[in-house]
């Protein structure tokens, strides 16, 4: 299937299994999500990706080349509702003109599962990052 985008909080949010959410249309409509989001004044979602030590060890290991785990820094976190207002916000922009996306209608419906992660998140105080799904 790919690479795709997953996404992961740094808590326990009553209701919401992030490690359902695969996004490969995320991960497949990366480029023009982010002109859309550079366009709307937001980081684009690829600023929100942070992996760990041990998921950067797995992907180096996946892709054949030699990664320094100890010097990878810790994965970083982002508040959910900056995140929450540039899924929003693509979900609008792609909702407006769904044929400049590739896959549009996958993409609708991931993005839509990332806003109902996020909003949850945010209602919760979590805090959320981004990373490689594949």
């Amino acid at each position: 299937m790919g690479v795709g985008i997953s996404v992961a909080l740094d808590r326990e949010v009553a209701g919401v299994i992030p490690e359902e959410f695969e996004g490969y249309a995320l991960n497949q409509a990366r480029w023009e999500l982010s002109e859309a989001a550079e366009e709307a004044g937001l980081r684009p979602l690829d600023e929100f990706v942070s992996l760990s030590p041990e998921e950067s060890e797995i992907l180096a290991s996946d892709l054949n080349f030699d990664s320094d785990v100890d010097a990878v820094t810790p994965a970083g976190w982002f508040e959910a509702h900056d995140g929450l207002r540039l899924v929003q916000t693509l979900l609008g922009t792609v909702s407006a003109d769904p044929d400049a996306f590739p896959g549009e209608d996958t993409l609708l419906t991931e993005l839509t599962e990332l806003e109902a992660v996020l909003s949850a998140a945010a209602r919760a105080g979590a805090r959320f990052r981004l990373s490689v799904a594949y």
